[in-house]
């Protein structure tokens, strides 16, 4: 395992920049480098390469994924995608719907949650509704509550990525699940920043799937993205709207002209049409071998204690944090300035060679394993002055 004084040697080209801007993009671990660079070798020299070397990349993944979810018996419900858009929209249209079916979700939300809702509405006649953004810092028994009757479906960001807060997703998945609601788990600002907890798809569990965009908080590389679907749903979801040959049943074993809509397994059937992503895949597969040498809730205990000690000590005379409540703190603090401007105070960041976002007009500040406390307390020193 790798301990986590040893955690930044892993990350050598950010040790002259004070990053904290994973929320943005994350940076992959050096060890995964290999492996993306073997790869990219391959594409200028392609001569005799078989089937047997790229395809099963996808599958080998999905098992890997799985694992890093805490639970192996994922593997059969993950698909890979290109991103939180593209995979909401195929989990939308793979879901049984009844006229007078509403989704909901919480204005405020990323554009990735919302506008598939919106082309649902225009292919499919399913209505949404957006819950008011004080719903945002809710309670679940409070959102429940304020749901419209004919409420199917729910998404909701685990954080949020324009104010850090974390949602009580497992506690709102168990009421969802009494009342017979879907409910769409968006992770991309969790996992890797956050530990995925081991019971997560548990049976007792309303987590109908979970979507994950993984050039972020798990390191991957941009242009990659999974859903994992829960086990007892497998049987119930459509078949996807398109076919390819990469999810032929037989075609790992080179039955090319089998024509068949029959694929391996549920995940199989939903990877779009160019699964292995050979470059993109080969990172992720260099990128989930450094995870399996970490501890993950060593790494959630890392983040959540910079940023809270971050949380606790900036200015609050200066800048107002939009969570207020602990109980909603993760591993990003958003602020907002009580003067000025918020782009041109990155900018004056930027000239001090410290890298975070702006996002909804507030300044974003993301903390994770490559992190230290010293880098903390140089942050707070430039947020003083």
């Amino acid at each position: 395992m790798i301990v986590a004084s040893q955690w930044p040697a892993y990350f050598g080209p950010l040790k002259n920049t004070l990053y904290f801007n994973t929320a943005y993009f994350g940076p992959s671990p050096e060890m995964a480098k290999g492996k993306a660079l073997q790869a990219l070798e391959r594409e200028f020299a392609p001569q005799f390469r078989p089937y047997e070397e790229w395809l099963p990349l996808p599958d080998k993944l999905r098992k890997k994924l799985a694992i890093f979810l805490k639970n192996p018996n994922l593997e059969a419900g993950i698909f890979h995608t290109s991103s939180t858009s593209e995979g909401h929209s195929h989990l939308l249209y793979s879901l049984s719907w009844k006229e007078g079916d509403l989704a909901v979700t919480i204005d405020g939300e990323y554009p990735s949650l919302v506008l598939p809702l919106m082309r649902l509405k225009e292919k499919k006649g399913v209505e949404y509704f957006l819950l008011e953004k004080k719903y945002q810092f809710a309670s679940p028994e409070e959102i429940v509550a304020a749901l419209p009757s004919k409420t199917r479906y729910v998404c909701l960001s685990w954080v949020s990525f324009a104010t850090g807060r974390v949602a009580e997703v497992q506690k709102l998945g168990k009421l969802l699940k009494e009342r017979g609601i879907f409910f769409v788990v968006d992770a991309t600002q969790a996992l890797g920043g956050l530990a995925c907890p081991s019971d997560l798809f548990a049976p007792s569990s309303g987590v109908t799937a979970l979507i994950t965009s993984t050039y972020k908080w798990m390191l991957g590389g941009y242009g990659h993205a999974f859903v994992c679907f829960h086990p007892e749903i497998l049987q119930e979801i459509d078949s996807p709207l398109f076919a390819s040959w990469t999810n032929m049943q037989g075609i790992r074993e080179g039955r090319l002209l089998d024509y068949t809509l029959a694929s391996p397994s549920v995940g199989v059937s939903f990877d779009n049409g160019q699964p292995a992503r050979v470059l993109l895949l080969a990172l992720l597969e260099g990128v989930l071998d450094f995870w399996e040498k970490i501890d993950s809730q060593e790494v959630e205990d890392h983040n959540k204690k910079l940023a809270k000690f971050f949380w606790n000590e900036v200015n609050k005379q200066k800048f107002t944090p939009t969570v207020i409540e602990e109980r909603f703190l993760g591993q990003i603090i958003c602020l907002k300035m009580k003067s000025g401007d918020s782009d041109n105070f990155q900018k004056r960041l930027v000239e001090k060679n410290i890298d975070i976002s702006v996002r909804d007009g507030n300044l974003r500040i993301s903390f994770h394993l490559f992190n230290t406390l010293k880098q903390v307390h140089q942050l707070l020193e430039i947020f003083a002055s």
